[in-house]
């Protein structure tokens, strides 16, 4: 039991009820400590103790990454590029202001002539270097891309990369074309360092067909790199699938949605013996955790709490988030989750055997252990046209994971109940994702296959507020 809301499922499912805030278990109070706010952790440390003490004394407000300031750009974009991570790089400290451009290093008290080496006329700034200056306009007309965008001054040089990655993530334009500019970039500021420090101006095609020869070369390689990957995950994809526990012992497998702000959150955790039979499982909504980690935490403690009602006792909590997992084993210390982990090493000692482990989400799929059997049965007034249908769904053992019935007006025949009753029972199989099922009607029961998750909390999707993210995959 979590608050005033008793573990689920029950027949038929109901909502669940919004748990109120849940404190972790006071039976072994503490003293209280002191925890480091600028800090992820809260564990003071000088790097972050030296980030806030020299912002304080600016302008007292919490340091800024260096593209925070421009809106609508984020340097994530720039991280997750399909490039070379030197191209990351170099385009990170281009957008950053960060690069040895006259306008960045004379910004910082550095005595340089402010004149563009290439044409000697204009003052070398970041947009003038890499897009504006009439030799690097020649470089990218040259190369097909417009430059009546690209060369313009009244464009800021983030709204032009801001092009150029939507040209990158855009399938209609040719694969080719949309690494190209990066690559042409790259060779733009080659050459300008080549001029300054080799004194060696290189032409507009021999930069052209260099860019042109590196995407070549990138593209390349990274079909090699596909073809290994997908090598490689048919190699593995027989153990990427939820694991059985030991003879003797019940896996209980948890998960939490966690939501900012006053939006609901969802947590659930099912129990599995060595055979992958369901025998129990239950889902929530709770309000009032700050971060995922502790969102996981009180799913843990709910499952710890639920298992320990029922009385088993060699269970094998398993998650999928690393962190906790690595706490729990190693005993590790964070001023955040103290409270959350006295807790569950608390909950912990009322088991005979107990193990953590850890799995990632991704690996925790198919595995098809069900032989689900559906039941269809519908109701037809032949006088009105008005009928009544139900379904209900059941495991090799008997046990109902689902149920559920509809009525419908003006239907022509008793025949079409029928159908309508099966295409029902089909639409609930299908939103629950299962990957094989056998209907049985008045007609002889047929097998139908479905692509697909096979989702072991059926009773949660018919609910919008759900744990999409704690459906576990087996």
């Amino acid at each position: 039991m979590l608050g005033t809301d008793p573990w689920l499922p029950s027949v038929p499912p109901r909502a669940p009820k919004v748990l109120p805030h849940v404190d972790v278990d006071t039976k072994y109070p503490t003293e209280d400590t002191y925890l480091w706010s600028p800090a992820k952790e809260r564990n003071y440390i000088v790097k972050s103790g030296y980030w806030t003490a020299l912002n304080e004394s600016l302008n007292d407000e919490t340091p800024q990454p260096p593209l925070a300031k421009h809106s609508g750009f984020s340097s994530s974009t720039i991280w997750k590029l399909d490039v070379t991570p030197k191209l990351k790089h170099f385009i990170w400290r281009y957008a950053s202001y960060a690069i040895g451009i006259v306008e960045n290093l004379r910004r910082r008290n550095i005595n340089v002539d402010p004149y563009c080496s290439r044409c000697c006329t204009e003052l070398e700034t970041n947009d003038h270097t890499i897009f504006s200056c009439p030799q690097v306009t020649m470089v990218w007309r040259a190369a097909g891309f417009p430059t009546n965008h690209l060369s313009n001054t009244g464009i800021s040089v983030h709204d032009k990369l801001t092009l150029l990655f939507q040209m990158h993530t855009d399938k209609n334009i040719n694969r080719f074309s949309r690494y190209l500019p990066f690559w042409l970039m790259w060779r733009i500021w080659k050459r300008k360092n080549d001029l300054v420090f080799n004194r060696v101006n290189r032409s507009t095609s021999e930069i052209v067909e260099q860019a042109i020869k590196d995407t070549k070369e990138w593209l390349d390689n990274r079909s090699i790199d596909k073809e290994q990957r997908e090598t490689n995950q048919q190699g593995v994809s027989r153990i990427t699938k939820w694991c059985k526990p030991n003879r003797g012992w019940l896996k209980c497998n948890y998960d939490a949605l966690h939501r900012e702000g006053n939006q609901d959150s969802g947590l659930g955790w099912i129990i599995r013996d060595s055979h992958g039979t369901v025998l129990h499982c239950g889902m929530g909504k709770y309000q009032g955790r700050l971060t995922a980690e502790e969102a996981e935490c009180s799913a843990l403690i709910w499952a710890l709490q639920a298992t320990s009602a029922l009385g088993y006792a060699r269970m094998e909590f398993e998650g999928d988030n690393l962190n906790i997992n690595r706490y729990i084993k190693e005993k590790g210390s964070n001023p955040r989750l103290r409270h959350y982990l006295a807790t569950i090493q608390s909950w912990a000692q009322s088991f005979t055997a107990i193990k953590f482990s850890f799995r990632p989400r991704e690996q925790n799929k198919l595995f098809g252990f069900y032989n689900i059997t559906c039941f269809t049965d519908a109701a037809w007034n032949a006088s009105s046209g008005s009928c009544g249908m139900g379904s209900i769904f059941k495991t090799q053992y008997q046990r109902v994971i689902h149920q559920g019935s509809s009525s419908r007006l003006h239907t022509p025949s008793a025949l079409a109940v029928e159908a309508l009753a099966i295409k029902s029972a089909l639409t609930a199989a299908l939103r629950m994702e299962f990957t094989s099922i056998t209907v049985c009607s008045i007609q002889r029961p047929q097998r139908m296959s479905f692509r697909g998750y096979f989702m072991v909390l059926p009773v949660c999707v018919f609910h919008s507020y759900l744990l999409k993210s704690a459906l576990f995959h087996v």
